[in-house]
């Protein structure tokens, strides 16, 4: 049995999580105080964190920092690069698409979500873009 210095309750030790530099090998508060605080640091820290992360994830994705995202998005006046709108076009989206190529990883621009889908359905194929313009000429 273990004592929790954040319920002050004592409780199972199979209710505390491991911790290799504690004497007892255990950590000073029990599995659901940990869990609650991690909630309420989530709750009040979220915009920064959900910010940090979108951080995180373009740059292990696509190399390019948000800086470098706001550059593009700045350089094309907040605009996509194809169809030159200002809208996202996808319900809930905060930020454009970053467009790249799936055989290089070179980062292309910024699209919307319509124009985004359309470059994906064609697989970045110029041939298949080709006989669309002509169909289209038709």
């Amino acid at each position: 049995m273990k004592y929790c210095k954040k319920c002050n309750t004592e409780k199972d030790n199979s209710e505390f999580y491991t911790c290799n530099a504690r004497k007892d090998g255990l950590q000073i508060y029990c599995k659901d105080c940990i869990s609650k605080n991690v909630k309420l640091n989530y709750q009040k820290n979220k915009k920064a964190l959900v910010k940090k992360q979108r951080g995180y994830n373009i740059f292990n994705k696509y190399g390019i920092t948000e800086t470098d995202y706001n550059k593009m998005l700045s350089s094309q006046h907040g605009r996509c690069a194809i169809c030159r709108s200002k809208e996202i076009k996808r319900r809930g989206a905060k930020y454009f698409n970053i467009d790249h190529c799936h055989s290089t990883g070179k980062v292309r621009g910024l699209l919307c979500h319509d124009c985004n889908i359309i470059l994906g359905k064609l697989n970045d194929d110029i041939g298949m873009c080709k006989k669309i313009i002509s169909y289209l000429s038709f």
